[in-house]
């Protein structure tokens, strides 16, 4: 099934800077495409920088990335939810709280590549499981409709938009 992004209307404003950070035309070549892309920089990065912030409050580039799976797989149980029929709004999440309490100083970068691919295995498999009549099904999170299109666009994006962080500052 080729998915196309939505259109700004059919997504919060507020996410709509990572739909438009998203490669390509289709959102299983956009997901491949920044997977590639995410292996391709955390295979060059020395070990040397793994704890590296850019400035004293900003996270470490590992922190970076565990914040990239972390936010994955939310959005990705926000997906689980919408394929199995359930509607029931969700709260969001704290993205700070979050990285203030990961374990991401107990591994090593090629850990957390591991982890990542995992995740966007996951990612895909439930890709696989999507039927064309739930692509544009809503549920609520964080007081916003969110779809599998809008979904599984936004995890792409997202992982783009820190992959261009990460180069900008931290490289």
């Amino acid at each position: 099934m080729k998915i196309y992004k939505p259109q700004p209307s059919q997504a919060s404003y507020y996410y709509q800077n990572y739909l438009d950070a998203a490669p390509g035309e289709y959102v299983l070549e956009s997901l491949s495409l920044t997977k590639q892309a995410s292996i391709d920089v955390l295979k060059n990065i020395p070990a040397s920088l793994e704890d590296y912030r850019y400035a004293p409050e900003k996270w470490t580039i590992k922190q970076l990335w565990q914040h990239i799976i972390d936010c994955e797989q939310v959005f990705s149980y926000r997906l689980l939810r919408i394929l199995r029929g359930d509607q029931t709004a969700l709260v969001g999440f704290d993205e700070n709280a979050f990285a203030a309490n990961d374990a991401s100083d107990l591994l090593s970068l090629d850990q957390l590549q591991a982890d990542f691919l995992l995740v966007r295995e996951h990612t895909f498999m439930l890709l696989k499981q999507l039927k064309v009549e739930q692509l544009d099904l809503e549920l609520e999170a964080s007081n916003c409709p969110f779809s599998p299109r809008i979904l599984l666009w936004i995890i792409s994006g997202h992982n783009q938009h820190h992959l261009n962080v990460l180069k900008k500052r931290y490289l």
